[in-house]
C-alpha cells in the first residue's frame, strides 16, 4: 500500500505559477509544489511505514536492524519531499541544473534510502495476515512468469541503464519539459528502475539481492556509464535541449553554463552514491562470519 502510493506521488506534481519572468528571480522560493496527490501519499507512505515498523517491532523485539532502516526510511521520504514538493521541482523547467539536481535526489539518494529501509519488507506488515498471505501466493505465481522474470539483476540493471540514457536523448528530454504527464512519467521510470536497482545491492530482505561481490561490478559499471553521460553532457560544445536557452536567462544562467554545470552534477556527485554503497559492500564481504542477521 505505502508503495503504491510513492508511486502515486509522481502524478500530478507539475504547477502553473502565476509569476512574471521578470520576477522569477525574486519569486523562486515561493514557487513550492503543494500538490494535493502528492502531499497525501507521502503522508500514506510515512504512516504505513510507521505503523508497519511498530508490528514488526512487537514481534521481533531484538531486531535491531528496524531502528536504523526506520531512519533511513525518515531520510529518503524528506528527500522525496525535497525533490517533488520544494521549489526544486518548478525551478526544474527553466534551470537544467536544477534539473538534474532532482533526478540525483530521486535516483541516487531517495532510491537508495528506500531500498536500504526494506520499504517492501515493513509494509506486508501493515496488511492482515489473510490478505498479506494472498498477496504472497499471488506474487509467488508471478514469478513463473514473464513478469517474474524482469526482476531478475541482469534485466533490472538494463532498465536501469536504458532509462537514464533514452530519458536524455533530446526530443523526449524536450517533450517532458513541455508535457506535464510526460514529465511525471520520466520521474516515475527514473524512480521505478532505480529504486529496484538498489533493491539488488542494499535490500537487506530482498530475496534476490546480489552477493557483495557481484554488487560491486555492478555499481562500478554503472557509475562509469552515468560519469560518460555526465562527461558528454558538461563537455559538450552546444546546448542540448533549447528550451534552456531561453529560461536559463531568465535567472542569469548562460544556458551552457546551465548545461555544464548539470554535467558535473551527474560526473561527480552523484557518482558518491556509487562510492558509498561500494564502502559499504567491501564491509559486507569483510564482515565477521559470526555477525548477526536480519530477523525475516
Amino acid at each position: 500500500m505505502a508503495f503504491l502510493g510513492t508511486i502515486l506521488s509522481f502524478f500530478f506534481t507539475s504547477s502553473v505559477w502565476a509569476h512574471s519572468d521578470g520576477h522569477l528571480q525574486e519569486a523562486w522560493w515561493q514557487m513550492w509544489n503543494f500538490s494535493f496527490v502528492i502531499c497525501m501519499n507521502l503522508a500514506l507512505v510515512f504512516g504505513c511505514y510507521l505503523y508497519g515498523s511498530l508490528q514488526r517491532k512487537k514481534r521481533f523485539p531484538a531486531d535491531n536492524h528496524a531502528r536504523w532502516q526506520l531512519w533511513t526510511f525518515l531520510s529518503g521520504i524528506l528527500f522525496l519531499f525535497l525533490a517533488l514538493v520544494s521549489p526544486l521541482d518548478p525551478l526544474s523547467d527553466y534551470l537544467g541544473w536544477v534539473h538534474m539536481l532532482q533526478h540525483t535526489i530521486l535516483m541516487m539518494i531517495a532510491s537508495p534510502l528506500l531500498a536500504l529501509s526494506s520499504l517492501r519488507y515493513v509494509n506486508q506488515w501493515v496488511l492482515p495476515k489473510t490478505l498479506a498471505k494472498r498477496i504472497w501466493i499471488l506474487k509467488s505465481n508471478l514469478k513463473k512468469t514473464f513478469l517474474g522474470r524482469i526482476s531478475y539483476p541482469l534485466t533490472i540493471f538494463w532498465l536501469y541503464t536504458v532509462t537514464l540514457w533514452i530519458w536524455h536523448l533530446p526530443v523526449l528530454y524536450e517533450t517532458a519539459l513541455s508535457h506535464p504527464l510526460v514529465h511525471d512519467l520520466q520521474h516515475l521510470s527514473f524512480f521505478l528502475t532505480s529504486y529496484f536497482f538498489w533493491i539488488l545491492i542494499l535490500d537487506p530482505f530482498a530475496k534476490r539481492s546480489l552477493r557483495p561481490e557481484m554488487s560491486l561490478v555492478y555499481l562500478f559499471v554503472s557509475s562509469i556509464h552515468a560519469m560518460i553521460l555526465g562527461v558528454l553532457m558538461a563537455l559538450s560544445p552546444r546546448v542540448w535541449y533549447e528550451p534552456y536557452i531561453k529560461t536559463a536567462p531568465l535567472f542569469g544562467w548562460d544556458s551552457l553554463e546551465d548545461q555544464q554545470l548539470a554535467g558535473l552534477i551527474m560526473w561527480m556527485p552523484a557518482g558518491i552514491t556509487y562510492l558509498l554503497a561500494a564502502v559499504y559492500m567491501f564491509t559486507k564481504i569483510f564482515k565477521p562470519a559470526g555477525a548477526a542477521a536480519p530477523q525475516k
